[in-house]
């Protein structure tokens, strides 16, 4: 079966315009992934230091 050339890319285009959105909507998640892993090290950090300074013992 031969599709015309027009509905082939019509439906080509559909469907890469829809894995450019979802690529964005993945994309927009990392800046926020980050800063939640920046701010879990800095707490981890953070206990570590309080636990070896020797203040909690």
């Amino acid at each position: 079966v031969r599709i015309p050339r027009q509905i082939f890319l019509k439906h080509y285009f559909e469907k890469i315009g829809l894995h450019l959105r979802e690529l964005r909507e993945q994309f927009k998640e990392v800046p926020k992934q980050y800063g939640k892993s920046e701010n879990d090290l800095k707490t981890l950090q953070g206990v570590g230091q309080y636990k070896w300074t020797g203040e909690n013992v």
